[in-house]
């Protein structure tokens, strides 16, 4: 077989692995693997000609990344009549909405997403059609219909158990394919008041049962749920992730650093909420300072080694599939992230989340040369990660 050879320039490369950047790097790719990365430390040697390497040395290269929490068949519309027609709207309808945010992905780097739920458990019925075509870009894991108990906040994603079944009976009787499970376990976080979250929809025992079954059948476990007990209740059922996660507290952090319990802030949609409100309205002054504790609660999961995923929750309101990826990772900085630790959890933990780290996660010898290069240094590259000139190398 005929080895064909490149080799890369890269200003600076962060590797996903959370370590230290490393600048002026000498990659050599062999059929598509890493065979060699070489920190050249004052830049390239003068027996390497100028022809021979692909020069990015203005470039940032970081792997591919991954949206831990999306909503594939809703868009991030701000029009709440569209909002209302795609709930119940039929698959044909939903079908190319679904496509064209794909492609909102695809064409910024993204190879994998996680979605969250819808009402009719239509990306999990498209994510199984592409997947028999073979036509099936990035990677994509569904959790179909979520669940919600009766009469609390949850019917635009899912369903709930019917009377007289237990939430682990009712998944257990769905015909509905998934390929995690989804739970609700709390409201929306109230903006008539700060640090308002409501209490748990399921009880500890409930939680439980339900994880276990679902963990016998070889599915992850992904909760939605604000607030100490909604949080402290999941998580010591023994859930997979935490999604949103508003003011969950410093010691559910701890506790989600013990477990290895995933972590799935999604500031941007509450950065959302927040620009669409009426200026000056009490809803909108709550809403920014729960954007800020929140971020706070993020620097701190990060100082402690939370898992935490980079997810946007495109679908919600004001929140753009594809393009609000670049906001969260610029609320990340401004969170108080190093692009180090950003990277590590926009595509090593994302790609860990779907079960892909050995393939994208990482920029490392032996694996795939699958990369994005960023024109710029690494906080110029991350912070303007939508405007910037991008790269796509092995995709």
């Amino acid at each position: 077989m005929r080895l064909e050879t490149c080799q890369i320039l890269a200003g600076w490369l962060i590797d996903g692995s959370g370590k230290q950047t490393l600048s002026n790097v000498l990659i050599t790719v062999t059929n598509g693997i890493i065979r060699n990365i070489k920190d050249t430390g004052e830049g390239l040697p003068d027996k390497y000609p100028a022809v021979s390497y692909l020069d990015l040395s203005e470039f940032t290269l970081v792997p591919p990344l991954v949206d831990s929490h999306v909503h594939l068949c809703l868009s991030g519309t701000t029009d709440q009549g569209v909002r209302h027609y795609q709930k119940d709207a039929a698959y044909s309808v939903l079908k190319p909405v679904m496509e064209a945010h794909l492609g909102e992905y695809t064409a910024r780097g993204i190879v994998g997403i996680r979605d969250g739920g819808d009402y009719r458990g239509y990306s999990t019925r498209f994510k199984m059609e592409k997947s028999r075509t073979g036509k099936q870009r990035l990677k994509v894991k569904s959790a179909g219909r979520a669940w919600h108990a009766k009469g609390r906040y949850g019917g635009v994603l899912g369903t709930f158990p019917e009377e007289g079944l237990t939430l682990r009976e009712a998944i257990a009787a769905s015909v509905n394919p998934c390929e995690h499970v989804k739970v609700i376990n709390s409201g929306l976080v109230g903006l008539k008041e700060f640090g308002l979250s409501g209490r748990p929809q399921f009880d500890f025992a409930q939680l439980k049962d339900a994880f276990e079954y679902a963990h016998e059948k070889g599915l992850e476990v992904m909760v939605h749920a604000n607030g100490h007990e909604p949080v402290l209740t999941a998580v010591d059922a023994g859930c997979n992730s935490i999604e949103h996660g508003f003011f969950a507290g410093t010691e559910n952090l701890y506790r989600m650093k013990e477990k290895g319990v995933f972590w799935i802030p999604t500031l941007r949609a509450m950065e959302a909420l927040y620009e669409n409100l009426p200026n000056g309205s009490e809803e909108k002054q709550v809403a920014v300072r729960t954007l800020e504790h929140q971020m706070g609660q993020v620097a701190k999961g990060s100082e402690i080694g939370v898992k935490i995923a980079l997810g946007t929750d495109s679908g919600s309101i004001g929140v753009d599939h594809g393009r609000a990826v670049s906001r969260e990772i610029r609320l990340f900085l401004e969170a108080g992230l190093t692009p180090e630790k950003i990277v590590h959890f926009a595509a090593f933990n994302g790609a860990a989340i779907l079960g892909a780290a050995a393939d994208t996660g990482a920029i490392t010898e032996g694996g795939k040369a699958r990369m994005i290069a960023i024109k710029g240094s690494p906080e110029k590259a991350l912070s303007g990660y939508e405007e910037a000139e991008k790269r796509f190398l092995g995709f």
